[in-house]
């Protein structure tokens, strides 16, 4: 049979009777057919990506844009697809670098830094590392875009990359560039971001507001409340983003909150000084001394400004939680309104048992009795009187006690002051 095809045709036919095979780990092939949607997805961009890279042109502008690419992949494709970016983008990174290297190094040896000079050594620099690593048309430069609601693809993307596009009203944005946040910082700011916010800060970018807490016990509570409680409905439909930082830390996160403009609250403990030797005081004896002991909160003691647990309480009064330091920021931690309680824990335990201060007496006996009837994960005393703050200060599973609180429904009617007042404002 004698057939002639016209150069239009070829791609026709060679689409019609081409069939692509996927090897997979163990021998197996699969058919592109057969690939899940994000497969698929994923194989087109890195293949689009390739044929972006044959078609630059030095005499334009070359421009590569991605619109949420991380449509229909696992947060592993995205990772990987981010890693590929990365790839055939370092070449032309580590020439740049190269250059401006080896431009220094000419000033700081007193070379004659002409511009012919320059020129000379840029040169120089780039056929050295084009020879060793990439190809001439490699070092062609473009621009590339990637616009992503995705987390995951974020944290694989080098922090003065980032822009942050966030809503100022219903017709308006604002553009929030990260290197020039970046600029602003001493070494070791930028030492603390640099190591952070890919792991830890990374969800700041994406929310409508943010709440800052210490430890997994206020993560489980502050997620419950606002997807249970009537309360907090407004909440519930924002996008809040709960960044767990542990008591010394918080402070360290307010440059960035500030610089995105971000409301959000923070939640601490006051961390007064307790003694073993505390329990054998009578409440209003302990009042008297707890209020002369200063905090060991690195955060209370940064925003408020103050040490004293008396002047940190008149502080929180009179301000309730607005500090000068901030004006996107509320903080919040136990006071008096709590019973004088010192964590979540004692100031939750102060509301469900009903007591006017964590430092009351109750006999052996009748906290085993608490301890029953709301089936609290919490050691009973050996010793014939106890009080919540020393059994609070013995419970080394404090998880284990949130998980028992949510659990058996003994949370809705012993939330603390402070976590309300809170929230409160944060739904403002």
């Amino acid at each position: 049979m004698d057939f002639k095809l016209e150069k239009h045709e070829i791609e026709k036919v060679l689409l019609e009777f081409t069939k692509i095979y996927f090897e997979q780990d163990g021998g197996g092939r699969i058919k592109e057919q057969k690939q899940g949607l994000g497969y698929s997805n994923l194989i087109y961009l890195l293949l689009e990506v390739k044929i972006f890279k044959e078609k630059l042109n030095r005499e334009k502008i070359n421009l590569l844009v991605f619109e949420e690419p991380e449509a229909h992949l696992h947060p592993q494709m995205e990772n990987i697809f981010i890693k590929f970016l990365n790839r055939i983008t370092s070449a032309n990174e580590y020439v740049a670098t190269e250059i401006k290297e080896a431009n220094i190094l000419a000033v700081n040896q007193d070379m004659n830094t002409s511009e012919e000079v320059m020129e000379e050594v840029a040169v120089a620099v780039a056929f050295t590392v084009s020879d060793q690593i990439v190809s001439d048309k490699d070092l062609i430069s473009f621009q590339m875009f990637i616009t992503t609601h995705s987390s995951e693809m974020a944290k694989s993307i080098d922090l003065s990359s980032i822009r942050v596009l966030r809503p100022k009203n219903h017709m308006e944005s604002k553009i929030f560039d990260l290197r020039l946040f970046i600029a602003g910082l001493n070494p070791s700011e930028f030492a603390f971001y640099n190591k952070f916010f890919q792991f830890n800060m990374i969800e700041m970018v994406f929310a409508d507001k943010l709440i800052l807490f210490e430890g997994d016990a206020e993560r489980l509570l502050l997620k419950y409340l606002i997807i249970n409680d009537s309360r907090f409905r407004i909440l519930s439909a924002q996008y809040i983003s709960y960044i767990q930082v542990g008591g010394a830390y918080a402070y360290n996160y307010l440059k960035l909150i500030d610089f995105l403009e971000i409301k959000t609250l923070i939640l601490s403990d006051i961390d007064y000084r307790y003694d073993s030797e505390d329990i054998e005081k009578e409440a209003y004896e302990l009042i008297k001394d707890v209020v002369k002991r200063n905090t060991s909160n690195k955060t209370i003691e940064e925003i408020t400004e103050k040490s004293n647990i008396k002047d940190i309480y008149k502080s929180q009064i009179k301000n309730k939680g607005k500090y000068s330091i901030s004006k996107f920021v509320c903080l919040k931690f136990q006071t008096y309104k709590d019973g004088y309680a010192r964590t979540l824990e004692d100031a939750i335990l102060k509301n469900l048992l009903n007591v006017k201060t964590v430092f009351n007496k109750v006999s052996k006996q009748e906290f085993q009795k608490y301890i029953d009837q709301h089936n609290l994960q919490i050691a009973p005393s050996k010793k014939s009187e106890t009080s919540i703050r020393d059994r609070v200060d013995k419970l080394s599973r404090k998880t284990d006690f949130m998980y028992s609180m949510i659990e058996h429904s003994q949370i809705e009617n012993s939330v603390p002051t402070y976590i309300l007042e809170g929230l409160n404002w944060l739904q403002e």
